[in-house]
């Protein structure tokens, strides 16, 4: 909470804010800007607004991959049959990730001892759905898009 009270601290969608509570407890806390949750609705979001106008600049995400789960123990290394911490499979630089049953892929990035798994396809909002409701900061959390498909993307639902 120290780090909130002395930096620009901006809450991400992992803390799934979806209530006043919520919202009200990270300001007190020193959060700058409240990232909702991407499973929120817009009428939750409405009434959010609606509850307290005094909110500070809410943010939601516009586009972007969601991590689907985050372990510590890589997956890969039971495909590959290695013993725990032994594999380094992810170290290789190459991209990796698994295939559901119906074809479904979805990405995995290791990074700091942690695999990140993300899911198959990305979110996608109208711009317009949120900033009706009084929302005025927006991310785009990227994964794997070249620039041209970022580019697009932005063009697409910023329009």
């Amino acid at each position: 909470y120290s780090y909130a009270k002395e930096n620009e601290v901006v809450s991400d969608y992992y803390l799934n804010v979806g209530n006043h509570s919520m919202i009200q407890f990270l300001l007190e806390h020193g959060v700058k800007r409240v990232t909702l949750s991407v499973e929120c609705s817009k009428e939750q979001i409405a009434t959010l607004l609606k509850m307290n106008t005094s909110f500070p600049e809410i943010e939601m995400i516009l586009y972007g991959h969601i991590e689907a789960m985050i372990t510590k123990y890589c997956p890969l290394s039971l495909v590959f049959k290695k013993e725990r911490g032994s594999c380094n499979i992810c170290r290789s630089g190459k991209t990796y990730a698994f295939k559901d049953r119906n074809g479904a892929i979805y990405p995995m990035i290791q990074s700091k001892e942690l695999t990140h798994i993300f899911y198959h396809t990305p979110i996608k909002h109208e711009l317009d759905k949120y900033t009706s409701v009084g929302i005025t900061h927006f991310r785009f959390e990227f994964l794997n898009e070249t620039k041209d498909e970022i580019l697009s993307i932005v063009k697409k639902l910023i329009k």
